[in-house]
């Protein structure tokens, strides 16, 4: 899965964060991965986690909460691609895609002998 979080409004709007690592913090502590600077986020405020080839929002105790497409979040969420993550004034879209399947040599070897022409003869 490729998934990354593109800003969806402000100055910063259509910048993308991509998700390089299983987790990422939200907040304004020096050791969260994204930090807003916005008295309306909290020091350590959400994380975003890949687990198991999903996406899931989870407030970390947050004063002002963490909203998932205009609803605030009290338990781990699932995320699908086009939903709206808002934190504070910061709102993320998520866009998740699936990563091509490549094919082995044992895959092209078979569609070759299949009777494929590669060449086009």
């Amino acid at each position: 899965m490729i998934a990354k979080l593109v800003i969806a409004s402000g100055k910063r709007a259509g910048r993308a964060v991509s998700m390089k690592r299983d987790k990422l913090i939200i907040g304004r502590a020096e050791e969260c991965d994204l930090r807003p600077l916005s008295e309306e986020v909290s020091r350590k405020h959400c994380a975003i986690i890949k687990k198991d080839n999903v996406l899931w929002a989870k407030d970390l105790r947050s004063r002002n909460g963490t909203f998932v497409n205009g609803l605030r979040i009290s338990e781990p969420k699932p995320l699908a691609d086009g939903d709206l993550v808002r934190v504070g004034s910061l709102e993320l879209k998520v866009s998740v895609a699936v990563e091509p399947k490549l094919e082995t040599e044992e895959d092209i070897s078979r569609m070759l002998l299949g009777g494929d022409d590669p060449i086009g003869m």
